[in-house]
Formats: structure tokens, C-alpha cells, sequence
């Protein structure tokens, strides 16, 4: 009789494995699409892509992709796109409204800003062993090139504000200066001397500049302000002398509210970290047409320090010693984009901004249309990728959609992490949880006793200390390894996670039990039995814990 019904039995506990092998592959594959389709933070979406553009000629260029506001709703993008000009209108959602190219060459430039001088008109300035000026009608396609300068080495702009830098000095200059013929050479001498760094911010036209300019006995740090059109122009040397790499290069300065906040990086390359110094400075006071410069006293400095990728930094607000950076991190998915609160005495505040799988670089984070904004670009090969992330609900709404997950990463990503769990993790899984308690099984089979010829309560035993293994190595592998990134939902946090431990361990003895009794009569048949536990363990073992623990490990690699 039960010989007759013994395959009907074996296709039933096939079957009901089959069962519980894809609900949990189903559950898994759920779980992960809603990782990936993850904000990267709350409040903020994922990407949106824009555009995909070839790359210039100098990859380092400090901004190859251009972001202009374009009234309270959209934005101009002016893009490097290989040997032309991409131009992109978005709205406040990031719908591109328009994309045109320009066969304007850009191609070997290694600096571009500019602002919008009109309806229908920008106005760019870029370095290309000079200064140059393009206006361009968007309309019509159509654009004038002039020179501002020659042998500019860098320059800084806002509106029609324009700050260069040449051999001689640091140089400050208007477009209204540029349009008149009879004026045009004679930009304003901000700062003279061999210039190791600076930067500028602006307030209406208005300018603040802190430059490193070198001396015979190292490095004075000058202060330079300059009201509207370069008219009134003092400077101020605020720390003489210094012969400290901490203030050598200058990265950003942010100018609001009477402070300037400046921002400087010493790159150390044997201990590969970036050392970030934070100065502040009370400009409160200026009256530059009175006389002399009397503000710029020091209120503070403080330091941080980080991985030598993260960079470049870009000050976003600034009060007090409250400071607020942008910058690059090394996360999961890889290096991506972040605001950090790098406050005095405070511990150090993340707020990621992106989660793409390439090396995102920073474009510009502004707000528009009330929502806090971001237009980045990420590095594929010989082309860059557009993207537009924003804090809009709509947008938070669109891109965190599981249908919006590529489904060949998502079945790529699903490949890879089953096999490395059922073969790499698996082994490792069998050695330190299985080997024991069939050694324990066998050992027992000897024992001349009752106990030794009753399999029940032999494979009890090691079922039980096989459950206990197991759940120790899910203990080990989520507080010790921290590899707690990504586990299943309900189950997949302490403490239901051994509850499940033991659940499909009394579902595994379910199979066991089941051959146990179509072999009533066999006294070895314990350890085959055994075998059939340690088999029904594995598979429910690998795909409820060891496949999210390899995810975690192959995220941000593949």
C-alpha cells in the first residue's frame, strides 16, 4: 500500500516545495524593485533623464552643463555636446519642454557660466585660452562670439557681474562695459599678485571676493569687495603670511545676510582623504564709498574631513556656523550626490540627494516653483547623462513607481544574486549550520539504546540544532557583518526574523516527518531523511536570507 502511493507522495512534497521556492523568488524579486524604485531620501525623487550628451574635450571642465533659471517655473540647460550646443527648456517637473542644438563649438572649453540677458537671448561666457562672450538667440538659433580678454586662466560670473583672472591679477568687469566699444578693454583691477586661488559671490551685482595670493613668505588670504559695476573697490588682507595648506586652495565662498562663509581644500593624497577648513567672517557694516574696508573680522573656523573622491564642494546655505555643502559620496548604489551639515560642533548630517549606479557629478540645486531642485549629470564612457531630480510631490509620485525599474537589471541583479547565495553562501551555509548535526545523526545510529534505533527523536535532535545554528549565523550576519540592507518585509527584522528561522524549520521537518512515515520500517532511512531536511533548509534559507544578504553586496557593482 504504501509503495503504491509512495510517488503520489513524492510529487505532492515536490510540488509543495515548488510552491514555497517561488513564492519566496516572488517575494524577493518584490522586495527588491521597491529598494531600487526607493527614493534616495525622503522628500526627494529619483532621477529624471533629460538628455544624453558626448562628452568635451576636457573632462575635468568645471561645468559642462549649464543650468539657467528661466522665470519661476523653468529652466534653461546649456550643454557640451561633444562639438555642438545642446539647449534644453524643463519645467518644474521635469517635462523637457524643448531641446535644440546649436553648431556652436564648445568642445575644448574648460569653464562655462552665464545667465539669461533676455526673452529670447542668453548670454554665455567660457574659457578657451581666453575669455570669451557668446549671445544667443533661442529663437532664431543664432549667436555673436566676442573676446573678453586673453590669457584668462579662470572667471566667475553672475548676471552681468563678470570676475577673470589673468597673469596680472584679478580683474572685475560689466556687460555693459563689453557693449560699449570705448570701454571695452578697460576692466577694473580687483586684486594684483601672483594668485594661488579665490572665488567670488555676488548680491546684486554687488561683489565679494576671497583670494590666496602669494608672498615671498608664503600666502596672505585678501578679502576684495566691490559694489555694483566695479565703481567702489576696497580689499583687506585678513591673515598674512600663512604658510597653511589648509588655506592654500580656495573651493567656494557664500556671501549672505552680512557673512561670508568660505570653504577651503587641502588634498592629501598619501592619506587619500580631503581636509575641508570652514571659516567664517562678519562683513557687517560695509560702506565701501565711505573709505576703507573695516569689516572681515574672523567669528569662526572649524574643520572635516573626507574621502578624497568627494568633491567638488559647493556652499548652498550659510548661517552663522551653520553650513550646508554639496558634494559627492561614496553610497550603495555608488558615488552620488549629497547635502552634508557640516555645522561647528555638530555631528556630521547626510541628506542624500541622488541613488544612480554611475559617478554622478554635481550641476546646480536651486529651488523652483517652491520644490527644492537638482540638475546633475552622471559619466557613461564618452557621453554624460542629464538627469533632474526635485522634491516636487508629483515628481516623488512618478519616479518611485515599481514599473519604472529597468526589469533586465532587475533579473540581472535577481541572476547573479542566487547564484553567488545558493552556491558561495550556500556552501559557507552548509559548513557551519548542516555538518554538526548530520555528524550528531550518524553518531547517534550507533548508540546501542532505544534512542539509537528510533529516528524521530534522532532527527529531532538535529533539527533542533540545526534550527539554533542557524539562527545564531542570521544573529552573526545581521549585528555583527551588518548586513542588514535589505531583508524581506514583516519577517525581516528583529525579532519576527528567527520566528521565521524556526518556521521553516518546522516546514523542513514537515518534509522530513512526511518520508520518515512512507519508510516506516527502515531504520536508516533517518539520515536519507536527514539529507531531505538539510536539502528542503537550504533552498528556504537561500532565498529568504542569504539572497537579500548577496544583493547587499552586489548592489553598486553590477
Amino acid at each position: 500500500m504504501s509503495r503504491r502511493h509512495g510517488p503520489t507522495g513524492s510529487l505532492k512534497a515536490n510540488l509543495a516545495l515548488l510552491a514555497i521556492a517561488v513564492g519566496l523568488l516572488a517575494l524577493y524579486m518584490y522586495t527588491l524593485a521597491g529598494f531600487l524604485a526607493a527614493p534616495p531620501s525622503t522628500g526627494m525623487s529619483r532621477e529624471i533623464t533629460l538628455a544624453t550628451v558626448a562628452s568635451g574635450f576636457v573632462e575635468n571642465a568645471r561645468n559642462p552643463v549649464l543650468t539657467i533659471q528661466a522665470g519661476a517655473d523653468q529652466l534653461d540647460i546649456v550643454a557640451i555636446d561633444g562639438q555642438r550646443t545642446r539647449l534644453l527648456r524643463v519645467s518644474a517637473q521635469g517635462q523637457v519642454l524643448a531641446d535644440r542644438s546649436l553648431d556652436l563649438n564648445l568642445y575644448k572649453i574648460a569653464q562655462l557660466d552665464g545667465y539669461r540677458s533676455g526673452p529670447d537671448q542668453l548670454t554665455l561666457y567660457y574659457n578657451q585660452a581666453g575669455l570669451f562672450r557668446a549671445i544667443v538667440d533661442t529663437r532664431n538659433l543664432t549667436w555673436q562670439v566676442s573676446q573678453v580678454a586673453a590669457d584668462t586662466r579662470c572667471f566667475a560670473s553672475y548676471g552681468d557681474s563678470l570676475v577673470y583672472e589673468t597673469t596680472g591679477g584679478l580683474y572685475g568687469l560689466t556687460d555693459v562695459a563689453l557693449n560699449d566699444a570705448t570701454i571695452q578693454r578697460q576692466a577694473k583691477l580687483l586684486l594684483a599678485g601672483r594668485i594661488l586661488s579665490w572665488d567670488a559671490a555676488f548680491d546684486d551685482g554687488a561683489c565679494r571676493l576671497l583670494a590666496s595670493v602669494g608672498t615671498a613668505a608664503g600666502q596672505d588670504l585678501v578679502l576684495v569687495a566691490a559694489e555694483a559695476g566695479f565703481g567702489d573697490v576696497r580689499s583687506r588682507v585678513l591673515a598674512a603670511s600663512s604658510n597653511s595648506d589648509y588655506l592654500r586652495r580656495i573651493e567656494d565662498v557664500y556671501w549672505a545676510d552680512g557673512q561670508l562663509t568660505s570653504l577651503h581644500v587641502w588634498t592629501n593624497r598619501r592619506d587619500n582623504v580631503n581636509h575641508l577648513t570652514l571659516r567664517t567672517f562678519s562683513l557687517a557694516g560695509d560702506d565701501l564709498a565711505a573709505g576703507e574696508l573695516t569689516a572681515g573680522e574672523q567669528a569662526a573656523e572649524w574643520q572635516r574631513t573626507f574621502a578624497i573622491h568627494r568633491g567638488p564642494f559647493t556652499i548652498t546655505r550659510a548661517a552663522g556656523q551653520t553650513v550646508e555643502v554639496l558634494m559627492q559620496a561614496h553610497t550603495l548604489n555608488g558615488v552620488n550626490l549629497v547635502l552634508a551639515d557640516l555645522s561647528a560642533g555638530q555631528p556630521l548630517s547626510v541628506y542624500q540627494l541622488t541613488k544612480t549606479r554611475h559617478y554622478s557629478k554635481p550641476g546646480r540645486y536651486f529651488q523652483l516653483d517652491g520644490e527644492n531642485c537638482l540638475v546633475f549629470w552622471d559619466f557613461e564612457l564618452a557621453s554624460r547623462t542629464i538627469q533632474f531630480a526635485s522634491s516636487h510631490p508629483a515628481l516623488i509620485a512618478q519616479t518611485t513607481r515599481l514599473w519604472t525599474i529597468n526589469p533586465g537589471y532587475l533579473l540581472m541583479l535577481t541572476a547573479f544574486a542566487i547564484l553567488m547565495a545558493f552556491f558561495t553562501g550556500g556552501i559557507a551555509y552548509l559548513l557551519l549550520t548542516s555538518l554538526i548535526p548530520l555528524m550528531l545523526l550518524v553518531a547517534t545510529n550507533r548508540l546501542p539504546s532505544r534512542f539509537g534505533r528510533h529516528p524521530w527523536l534522532r532527527t529531532a535532535l538535529a533539527a533542533g540544532l540545526q534550527t539554533v545554528l542557524k539562527t545564531l549565523l542570521t544573529w552573526h550576519t545581521i549585528n555583527i557583518m551588518g548586513n542588514d540592507l535589505l531583508l524581506p518585509p514583516l519577517v525581516g527584522r528583529e525579532p519576527w526574523l528567527y520566528l521565521a528561522m524556526v518556521a521553516t524549520s518546522a516546514i523542513s521537518y514537515l518534509f522530513l516527518a512526511a518520508r520518515l512515515k512512507r519508510h516506516p520500517d527502515n531504520p536508516e532511512i533517518a539520515s536519507e531523511a536527514y539529507v531531505s531536511f538539510i536539502g528542503v533548509e537550504y533552498l528556504q534559507y537561500s532565498l529568504l536570507i542569504l539572497v537579500y544578504v548577496c544583493t547587499g553586496l552586489l548592489i553598486g557593482k553590477l
